[in-house]
């Protein structure tokens, strides 16, 4: 089994359900893992993919992804 690495971080949900969806159309499986308290809502939501995707989804959300805050 191959392990998970983090490639992306944010505390607002539909930013990582994004990436992870734009991931996922080129072709990296990505899962989300939610780490933010359920009563408060602080913490953080974390995009991760397969060790060996790495580079290539950093790539990817480097790339394609601009949120208009930035």
């Amino acid at each position: 089994m191959s392990s998970w690495h983090t490639v992306y971080t944010t505390d607002k949900s539909y930013q990582a359900d994004i990436v992870k969806d734009v991931l996922m159309d080129r072709g990296v499986q990505a899962v989300i893992v939610n780490k933010q308290d359920t009563s408060y809502k602080f913490g953080t939501i974390e995009v991760n993919v397969d060790q060996d995707s790495v580079m290539r989804a950093k790539k990817i959300i480097e790339e394609e992804i601009k949120w208009d805050d930035e």
